[in-house]
């Protein structure tokens, strides 16, 4: 809600009314999401040969000699790529990187895994030409699975696009084999990603029943969509979405299935304090009406609940 201040300056025969509106930010709420995001891994390849990379969540990079380029599109054979990657497996990963599977359509996605990839040579952006990426899972699955591409929008959340399958490798037109020749671990392999930036692995959610809308009215009203996020969780799907601002609600959150079991998450910062709710195991039904209690916490705190989500 926008505040508008009316100065004047009282004169003889003279009024100046002109309001001054001030608009809110969430500036402050960015900011807050940019400290619970962590630090990304570090690590080093040569370009123009083959390497492997195994990130500390089990994600494998493998690259190829001709998988970098430069700006113009030119193959990079020599010389040194860093590369930053930021894993989010788990739902909490996913909050603090504002980074919810769902499409940029608002499908729901059933998630494996989401990778943030950045590489950089003398500083400067190095981009995919062709590389593999392969997505650890706790077990083998049929569950088939895609590559998606992150797009983030101004809000800094996340949303997800089946990637391009042109050139792509994969035996279903972008879709995945399931890696399962080890004895203990499986994964989902990409044989040919031509991206950089957030990719997941992904499936589009559906379960052919009856959907409702959540609505969210946080007891306090000093909480609002300016210093306030809520996540929707679902702990089945290993998935997770963000609430938007409600038509006569303080947020919303459209076609959940009823009968469903959800979690719900709360972040807030207000000045320098931030507050934080977790409720867990709320069963949805039609027109659901959940009332979350903030709780004043420290960054740390928060920090550590979504790393145990």
């Amino acid at each position: 809600m926008a505040i508008v201040l009316y100065s004047g300056c009282k004169k003889e025969d003279y009024h100046n009314n002109t309001p001054v509106v001030v608009v809110p930010d969430k500036t402050k709420l960015y900011q807050l999401f940019s400290s619970l995001r962590g630090t990304p891994q570090t690590f080093t390849v040569t370009a123009g040969t083959y390497q492997t990379v195994t990130a500390s969540g089990g994600t494998k990079l493998k690259f190829y000699p001709n998988s970098f380029k430069d700006a113009s599109g030119n193959i990079i054979t020599s010389g040194t790529v860093t590369l930053q990657i930021t894993e989010a497996y788990k739902v909490g990963a996913m909050i603090a990187n504002m980074a919810v599977p769902v499409s940029t359509d608002g499908r729901q996605l059933i998630s494996g895994g989401e990778v943030k990839i950045k590489a950089t040579m003398g500083g400067q952006e190095v981009f995919a030409n062709k590389y593999s990426t392969s997505f650890k899972q706790p077990a083998t699955s049929t569950q088939p699975m895609e590559l998606f591409i992150g797009t983030t929008d101004s809000d800094s959340v996340t949303t997800w696009t089946p990637a391009d399958t042109t050139g792509s490798g994969t035996s279903a037109g972008g879709g995945t084999t399931l890696d399962t020749s080890g004895i203990t671990t499986a994964y989902y392999t990409f044989d040919s990603c031509n991206h950089f930036n957030w990719i997941n692995c992904d499936h589009f959610y559906s379960c052919g029943c009856t959907l409702t809308d959540i609505n969210f009215d946080i007891v306090d009203t000093t909480f609002n969509a300016y210093n306030t996020a809520v996540f929707v969780i679902f702990p089945s799907i290993n998935s997770v979405g963000n609430a938007y601002p409600g038509s006569g609600h303080d947020f919303a959150y459209n076609n959940v299935p009823v009968g469903t079991t959800i979690d719900i998450v709360c972040v807030s910062v207000i000045g320098t304090n931030y507050y934080y709710c977790h409720q867990t195991g709320i069963t949805t039904a039609a027109g659901l009406v959940v009332n979350p209690v903030m709780t004043a916490q420290t960054l740390s705190y928060i920090t550590a609940a979504l790393a145990a989500l």
